[in-house]
């Protein structure tokens, strides 16, 4: 799935009144995140490594050893008490993603850059077909709100 199809789902849910409105909707994400966290247990972490074991990894991407030292570093992560909201933070400022038609906040920023220093432009048209062509997945409205026209 490319990123600009999960976005639309991931907005529909985001924007539906089935289940409340934008509040519940951030609850919902942290109650993912935090369910999945409590999750990792030493005992379910243990169980977890004893059914990789179990499996034969000779012909996978990924050996049993790597997809352990996976599933231990996840439980390192969950026991070390940071909070929900400081790890999505840390995500969305330290990752970077290549998901194919989504770039990175700093990669867009040094184009958007490179744009505005090779030919200054108040039309939101010829910008946005210049960030096109430099491959930004970003669309007009999205110029407004980044206040570049």
């Amino acid at each position: 799935m490319k990123y600009s199809e999960a976005k639309k789902i991931l907005d529909s849910i985001r924007n539906s009144h089935k289940y409340g409105g934008e509040v519940q909707f951030r609850m919902a994400v942290y109650h993912l995140i935090d369910t999945g966290m409590r999750n990792f247990t030493p005992e379910i972490v243990e169980s977890t490594c004893k059914k990789i074991d179990q499996q034969d990894d000779s012909n996978a991407v990924m050996t049993n050893d790597y997809q352990k030292r996976i599933v231990r570093r996840a439980a390192e992560i969950a026991k070390s008490g940071i909070d929900i909201t400081q790890l999505l933070v840390y995500i969305q400022r330290e990752f970077s993603f290549d998901v194919g038609d989504f770039i990175t906040a700093d990669t867009l920023a040094y184009r958007l850059a490179r744009v505005l220093e090779e030919d200054y432009c108040t039309d939101r048209s010829v910008l946005y077909d210049r960030l096109e062509s430099l491959g930004a997945d970003i669309s007009p409205e999205e110029l407004k709100y980044v206040d570049l026209v």
